[in-house]
């Protein structure tokens, strides 16, 4: 009488192969990190070009306003030489409110040239500041500068001084944020397709070597007899 022919006994497990997709899904992970690095550096360099300072919680002058009066009215403000100034006028939001003459003088009474760059807005608690003119003393000293509304259908406002951001550095933040912002989407993207394929690849690895560990392994095909 013939005894059965044994089981064939479970092989070694091989060394595991999943070098590879760990090192694909920790590039994965370190690409989405910097992604988003990215992303908070672009929206802080983005929001330095905003004026959130310039009105408090309030619609009162914020704490970015170097000096303010009431709206026709004057100040008498000491600034430094080519440290530029915005002049901002405020006034309640309501629809369309009064238009505004800038004039600034020096100590001596001598007029002195103003510049309208791009204008700014911002608003808060009703109240909305709009820059109205940009100043740069070419001499250090004390100016007054004054502002009156021209149409008088709106209501008084504020007349409020804060330092420039120059055109320069206005443009530079701008365009680092918003293009930091599209470096972190690509970074993000990235990352997370080389993390996927990374998976994906760890677990197509890790089926392969249960199976040759365990011949009988659910899903290995059967041996030919």
């Amino acid at each position: 009488m013939t005894s059965p022919a044994p089981a064939p006994s479970p092989g070694t497990a091989p060394a595991a192969r999943r070098r590879g997709p760990r090192i694909l899904v920790g590039v994965g992970v370190a690409l989405v990190v910097l992604g988003l690095v990215a992303l908070v550096l672009g929206i802080v360099s983005f929001t330095r070009t905003l004026p959130l300072g310039i009105l408090d919680g309030d619609g009162e002058p914020g704490p970015d306003t170097i000096a303010s009066a009431e709206a026709p009215g004057e100040i008498s403000i000491t600034l430094a030489a080519e440290e530029p100034v915005t002049i901002w006028a405020t006034s309640i939001d309501r629809g369309q409110g009064p238009s505004w003459k800038v004039e600034v003088r020096s100590a001596d009474g001598a007029p002195q040239r103003t510049t309208t760059g791009v204008s700014a807005t911002t608003q808060r608690a009703g109240v909305r500041a709009v820059s109205v003119a940009d100043f740069t003393p070419s001499v250090a000293g004390t100016y007054l500068i004054s502002l009156e509304a021209t149409e008088t259908t709106g209501p008084i406002g504020h007349l409020l001084v804060t330092e420039a951001v120059p055109v320069p550095t206005f443009a530079t933040l701008l365009l680092t944020g918003i293009g930091l912002v599209f470096v972190a989407a690509a970074l993000g993207s990235l990352g997370v397709t080389l993390g996927i394929a990374g998976a994906v690849w760890w677990i197509v690895s890790a089926n392969k070597d249960r199976r040759s560990v365990d011949p009988y392994a659910p899903g290995t095909p059967a041996p030919r007899g």
